[in-house]
């Protein structure tokens, strides 16, 4: 069994490292609020999307580092919660999409001004590097801190949106 696991761990690797890290021009980048699943109790979220509009498999990285701006288009001090006991972490593989799938993580923050001399900001875009260029979409959404230096984000990591597959209409007859 040692034997399988250690196999497994080193093919892994390999198999990613043959998927080629996606192209600006083959990605697109949304977020969707699942009309309002993320929020309550002065949190708020959203779906970050990344689809693969080209023709090939590609790979992006499991935790795509997230850019956010104002309406002036500078940097806002936003950054990712990294969870305790997580330092360095361990390896997280890139997510591979497959073409015309997604890839999909859940973003949650603290979206109510609850902290005693807390700050909160409401980026104007979100954004994220793909081979060399910025891809980004717009972000009306506010976030919260207990300083200006504490604002955070927590993520999960990229994983494949699951396709809807219709299932065939359940019969009503009665077979003998």
């Amino acid at each position: 069994m040692k034997f399988l696991l250690l196999t497994l761990s080193l093919i892994a690797p390999i198999a990613h490292a043959a998927v080629p890290a996606c192209a600006s021009n083959q990605i697109s980048l949304a977020t969707d609020s699942e009309g309002g699943n993320f929020d309550g109790m002065s949190h708020g979220g959203t779906l970050l999307i990344l689809r693969n509009i080209g023709p090939d498999a590609c790979s992006v990285p499991g935790f795509p580092v997230l850019i956010f701006r104002d309406a002036a288009k500078a940097t806002v001090a936003i950054t990712r919660q990294v969870p305790p006991g997580m330092h360095p972490g361990p390896v997280i593989l890139p997510a591979i999409i497959a073409p015309n799938a997604e890839v999909t993580a859940s973003l949650r923050w603290v979206s109510g001004d609850v902290f005693d001399h807390g700050t909160c900001l409401t980026p104007a875009t979100l954004s994220i590097n793909i081979g060399g260029t910025e891809l980004t979409t717009a972000f009306d959404y506010h976030l919260c801190g207990p300083t200006p230096a504490k604002i955070t984000y927590e993520s999960t990591r990229l994983v494949p949106d699951p396709v809807y597959t219709p299932r065939p209409a359940a019969s009503n007859s009665v077979h003998p």
